[in-house]
């Protein structure tokens, strides 16, 4: 009966004490619940400010929920410390600041290769080398781009491959762009044989691609010069602008040009040579050795 009356004296005054020490320390803990709904409010602010921030920077959805929502942790957990820094708990705080540091340092290593890809994700939409439908090359990759994401961007090739390149690679290697410029150049070689007026072939390839070539932004839209003596021709480059930059215009603008400069080399009289090959043999007499043996031995007197 002692022994429980002892266990529940220990007990009042460990309520007690706990009841003392909550009084003594209730200003703080107001202090701290006030902080945390300060930083709940705040923290809905500024992830409605990031938000809107990036997406009036990128115009991508995806990047600014996930930045905004980054932002809105961020302020949460820096309002969490501060709480439990008022409430005298900042053995717990340095406990808690450790274990986020390992743990991120085992993610970082352990997902290195996706927060890579994550990060470059961010980076292209923030800088924006290329947008939806650009037609673009990249990585060895060369096609229309039909999606950005987070972690890779989506091209579709010329020949109908969807590809799908991550976005450390694409940050990391150069990115070229034939929808930021809206002109594009043809270079056309053809080879005339030789003996041939240069000067009037340079003219003649000239005139046949001139109305097919954009001149609207002044300058020379058509450039034709020799290149080299090959094996069997001069060689000429024809390079031409063309007004539009998309692929589908390419390809019908080169057509045009190889077909004109063909007819109007044609009608000048000017040729394209064949490749030509000179083949030489060497002819030998063979004497076969046993015809020559029976012969001396047919010679010999008997």
């Amino acid at each position: 009966m002692d022994s429980l009356s002892t266990a529940f004296n220990a007990l009042a005054d460990r309520v007690i004490g706990w009841g003392k020490t909550a009084i003594t320390h209730l200003p703080e803990f107001v202090l701290a619940v006030i902080v945390v709904v300060l930083a709940w409010y705040l923290a809905k602010v500024a992830r409605r400010g990031m938000h809107n921030l990036i997406l009036r920077i990128t115009k991508t959805e995806s990047i600014a929920s996930l930045l905004g929502a980054i932002a809105r942790a961020a302020v949460l957990t820096a309002g969490m410390f501060v709480a439990l820094g008022l409430i005298g708990l900042d053995e717990a705080v340095t406990s808690m600041l450790a274990g986020v540091g390992i743990i991120g340092l085992a993610l970082g290593f352990a997902f290195q290769d996706i927060a890579a890809n994550f990060i470059s994700g961010i980076l292209l939409a923030i800088r924006r080398p290329f947008n939806i439908g650009d037609l673009i090359e990249v990585n060895g990759v060369k096609g229309a781009v039909k999606a950005i994401n987070l972690r890779s961007t989506e091209i579709a090739s010329f020949t109908g491959e969807r590809c799908v390149v991550p976005n450390k690679e694409v940050l990391s290697d150069t990115i070229v762009n034939y929808s930021k410029t809206p002109r594009r150049r043809v270079d056309i070689e053809v080879g005339v044989a030789y003996g041939t007026d240069l000067k009037e072939a340079l003219r003649v390839v000239e005139e046949a691609v001139a109305d097919i070539a954009d001149s609207s932004k002044g300058g020379d839209a058509v450039t034709a010069f020799c290149s080299g003596f090959g094996g069997s021709s001069i060689d000429l480059v024809i390079r031409m602008w063309l007004a539009d930059s998309e692929q589908s215009s390419y390809v019908q603008g080169r057509s045009s040009a190889i077909i004109a400069i063909a007819e109007a080399l044609d009608d000048a009289g000017i040729s394209i040579p064949f490749p030509t090959r000179s083949l030489m043999f060497e002819t030998s007499v063979a004497i076969d050795q046993h015809d020559g043996d029976d012969r001396d031995a047919s010679a010999m007197p008997h």
